[in-house]
């Protein structure tokens, strides 16, 4: 947090491993207008299902407005193939699976 620019604002991802992570908030405090946020999605899902999200994913992508990067399309049959490279990391973005 202390690389934030004046009115930034860090938003932490929560994970369940009880990960400690320090935390100089003297240092901060000295940034004007800096905020820390907590995102957690299990309590993200028990406001809003999942469903709702990818129904509005789905839209922005059908209406041209969210083009995602997609890395790799194949067929179902090739999914160890893709999965391999997806671990290679040997493309950027998605890989997309078609159901012949």
């Amino acid at each position: 947090m202390t690389q934030l620019a004046p009115g930034g604002t860090c938003i932490a991802i929560s994970a369940l491993t009880g990960s400690e992570v320090p935390l100089d908030y003297a240092r901060v405090r000295q940034i004007p207008d800096t905020g820390l946020d907590f995102f957690n999605l299990f309590f993200e899902f028990r406001r809003e299902p999942a469903s709702l999200g990818l129904r509005r994913l789905v839209h922005l992508v059908s209406t041209g407005k969210l083009i995602p990067l997609l890395g790799m399309e194949a067929d179902w049959h090739e999914i160890g193939r893709v999965a391999q490279a997806l671990l290679d990391r040997q493309f950027p973005g998605k890989a997309v699976l078609h159901i012949s």
